[in-house]
């Protein structure tokens, strides 16, 4: 939906612009591909990002580019209860406040680093356990 509202602001401004020109017939008429490429650009951060797991689910081997970001995004998942730091660097990302290339920056590797082992977490973790 954050996609979706920043296109349509684009297409705002762009049919804004277009209209107040000389000849806005003539500009609005040849606004099709200049919204189609500024459009596209606004999805190429968070397509990859919200996509990689459906891709996982392929009954075909998955890419090996696709396997690493869901592997990432799993162990960057499982840890978020536990280091406020990365989550409020994850739910930034996923609510498009920053960019999905910030849960990969040195910092956050390292506090996913710093974070013990699932299996090691599992063992000693005394949250609260779901019953379902």
């Amino acid at each position: 939906m954050t996609v979706a509202t920043e296109q349509a602001a684009l297409l705002d401004t762009l049919l804004t612009h277009a209209s107040s020109g000389p000849d806005p017939t003539r500009a609005v008429n040849r606004l099709a591909p200049a919204f189609q490429r500024r459009a596209a650009a606004l999805v190429r951060g968070p397509w990859p990002l919200n996509t990689s797991t459906d891709r996982a689910w392929q009954p075909t081997r998955a890419p090996l580019p696709t396997r690493i970001a869901t592997g990432y995004l799993t162990a960057v998942t499982a840890r978020l209860p536990h280091h406020q730091a990365l989550f409020l660097r994850f739910a930034r990302s996923m609510h498009m406040l920053d960019s999905p290339a910030t849960l990969a920056t040195p910092r956050a590797l390292a506090q996913l680093a710093s974070l013990p082992s699932i299996p090691r977490h599992q063992a000693a973790c005394t949250c609260p356990t779901s019953s379902t």
